[in-house]
């Protein structure tokens, strides 16, 4: 997934049954057809990428088309893995018989950015700096631009306790850099704080099992700007979602092992596009599959509020009643500023009424009154859509 916060609803869900979007004619090497699919990656104009493994290919899919196309260097590839899509459109490919991560920039040119040791998950944040998993070493490294690495969670001996991992796969890092781990063989999502030694388990980490407080084999991980945590999960041929401080998920596609359109076979890469749709890379169906959206939470409120207007001009026009001998001071204009409590997360607003003011004075009391009307804004939320291996040993 790009470095785009995902905005899920927390509340949302999703129809049982899922659309085959790639992979439409089953398994094989033509361009409507897949050999175990691994990972997938959207643009905005919801063009999908997708890892075709056994194939050794990666492919490119034009939106409502079931006809893919090799990307550049489409033979150069060995069994692909992973995917991840940067905010300018660039795709990084782990080319996992290889060894090796490539980038493939908007222009079609492909270069070399990470030598690795079977990686498994790859991320690369908003400056570029790469993160991938070793399945074999049990850690996570970071690339900066310059070729830097250093380690960022695990330490390097497998292990099940909170400063170790057993075969990271997919990795996400969210808006605070912290960084969530599928745990593959401890059977966990763990959470690993920037430059902290050891992480916090937020999925699972109750051994491999089919209950609601257990995973067997995550592969892959995303997580929304709410907290909440999807999993695929490959062994159990499910995707679950774990809210904030949950010990239990939510079964949200798949839960049985089969190629009917409400069951999932040997799950990898998971992705989300704009709307909260849900996409997944069911292996050994030799599909990718869309999981619509059904709620997606879009809400609108009103919010009223009482404007403080502070004065920081006056127009005066003056005129003298010869009959009576009184005089009329009006105001011609008035400039205010506005002061308001309202909060940057209102996506628009609209002034209902601001009142202007009028001073009256009369040369029998020698007195001036400041008329000021409360002025009132109503702020309109705009509707906001508040959305919300076993492949690392398939060869």
């Amino acid at each position: 997934q790009s470095s785009i916060t995902l905005a899920v609803c927390p509340t949302a869900s999703w129809n049982s049954n899922g659309t085959i979007i790639a992979g439409v004619n089953g398994q094989g090497s033509a361009f409507d057809q897949l050999n175990c699919p691994t990972d997938i990656a959207l643009t905005s104009s919801l063009t999908l990428y997708v890892t075709d493994h056994y194939n050794n290919r990666t492919l490119q899919f034009s939106n409502g088309s079931s006809m893919g196309m090799n990307i550049p260097g489409g033979s150069t590839y060995y069994s692909p893995t992973s995917l991840f899509l940067d905010l300018n459109d660039n795709l990084y490919i782990n080319d996992f018989g290889n060894n090796l991560i490539k980038k493939l920039s908007t222009t079609n040119i492909i270069s070399i950015v990470a030598a690795v040791n079977t990686s498994g998950g790859i991320f690369v944040d908003v400056n570029q700096n790469i993160y991938y998993s070793c399945s074999t070493n049990h850690h996570v490294i970071e690339q900066t631009l310059s070729g830097a690495t250093r380690r960022v969670a695990g330490n390097s001996t497998r292990g099940s306790s909170l400063s170790q991992l057993d075969t990271p796969a997919g990795i996400y890092l969210d808006s605070n850099s912290s960084m969530y781990i599928a745990d593959m063989n401890n059977h966990r999502v763990i959470k690993w704080l920037m430059n902290a030694t050891s992480g916090v388990i937020v999925a699972g980490g109750n051994g491999p099992g089919t209950a609601l407080n257990q995973l067997n084999t995550p592969t892959f991980v995303l997580v929304d700007q709410y907290g909440t945590v999807y999993v695929s999960e490959t062994f159990n041929n499910r995707v679950t979602k774990w809210l904030p401080g949950s010990s239990t998920g939510i079964v949200i596609a798949g839960g049985s092992a089969g190629t009917a359109l409400n069951q999932l076979y040997t799950n990898y890469g998971i992705k989300f596009d704009a709307t909260g749709n849900l996409y997944v890379a069911d292996c050994a169906s030799y599909r990718v599959l869309k999981y619509q959206i059904i709620n997606p939470c879009s809400v609108s409120a009103t919010v009223s509020t009482t404007v403080v207007s502070t004065v920081t001009s006056i127009t005066i026009n003056t005129s003298t009643n010869m009959n009576n001998g009184s005089t009329n001071t009006n105001i011609g204009s008035i400039t205010s500023t506005f002061i308001t409590n309202a909060t940057t997360s209102l996506l628009s607003s609209t002034f209902v009424s601001s009142n202007s003011s009028s001073i009256q004075s009369n040369t029998q009391t020698n007195n001036a009154v400041l008329k000021t009307h409360s002025a009132f804004m109503s702020l309109t939320i705009a509707p906001m859509l508040i959305m919300c291996w076993h492949f690392f040993n398939v060869s």
